[in-house]
């Protein structure tokens, strides 16, 4: 208990650090984003333009309601993007999209660290799903006989393990996401410069103000994720 309270400091500390570091995306995602590019490209044309010059044919993009929901999908090749990328022709929209594109290029190169955060992604899934289940085993066992109370202790046992594996792989993930997405962000630069994806250095520089951002918010979930395991 004692050693709860001595970490209370630290998860308040992460807490607001979280906290405004998603108040520094989204207030530069939507000032970039009333920025028209010089280009007028929204994000889907951005995206195919970057995926034809790496001959990524084979990925699809796909359009998502709601706003920085933005992702990959390994699993099934698939960009999607919310509307306001998709659709619209911001400076936001184009670095978004170059980003997202970015991992599907680490996908096709088999990029090692984007390929250990999948395996880590999983085997979080898992975890996650046996400390759900074990509570409800052991509230199962409560109307059985005295007899099956070492199972129980076992149980008990059990789901301390898991949830101490899953917090360390919340940890593990969000760690191994460090240099998964600056190397993603390096690539989207690299990819609109060399496509000429926007106009000027203005439009070049709210693009890695965008990219930036939301490189705070993998450190602040890597400082969450630590507050959370201690």
């Amino acid at each position: 208990m004692l050693f709860f309270w001595d970490m209370m400091p630290f998860f308040f500390v992460a807490l607001v650090f979280s906290m405004i570091c998603q108040a520094i995306v989204r207030n530069v995602y939507k000032r970039q984003q009333r920025v028209t590019n010089t280009r007028n490209m929204n994000g889907h044309e951005a995206a195919q333009r970057i995926l034809s010059l790496y001959e990524l044919g084979h990925v699809k993009i796909e359009m998502k309601k709601g706003t920085l929901v933005d992702h990959y999908d390994p699993r099934k090749k698939t960009i999607r993007l919310s509307e306001n990328v998709h659709n619209n022709p911001s400076v936001a929209a184009v670095a978004v999209a170059a980003h997202e594109v970015g991992h599907a290029l680490q996908h096709a190169e088999g990029y090692l660290p984007f390929r250990i955060r999948n395996v880590v992604v999983r085997l979080n899934q898992v975890a996650f799903a046996i400390v759900i289940l074990v509570p409800i085993l052991e509230l199962l066992q409560v109307p059985l006989s005295h007899a099956m109370s070492n199972f129980g202790l076992g149980a008990l046992t059990l789901g301390g393990m898991v949830g101490l594996f899953w917090l360390s792989m919340v940890v593990l993930m969000q760690l191994i996401n460090l240099p998964v997405e600056f190397n993603d962000s390096r690539r989207a630069v690299e990819a609109i410069e060399h496509e000429d994806l926007l106009g000027g250095y203005d439009e070049m520089a709210g693009a890695r103000r965008v990219l930036n951002a939301a490189a705070l918010t993998y450190i602040a979930a890597f400082v969450k994720a630590i507050a959370l395991g201690m």
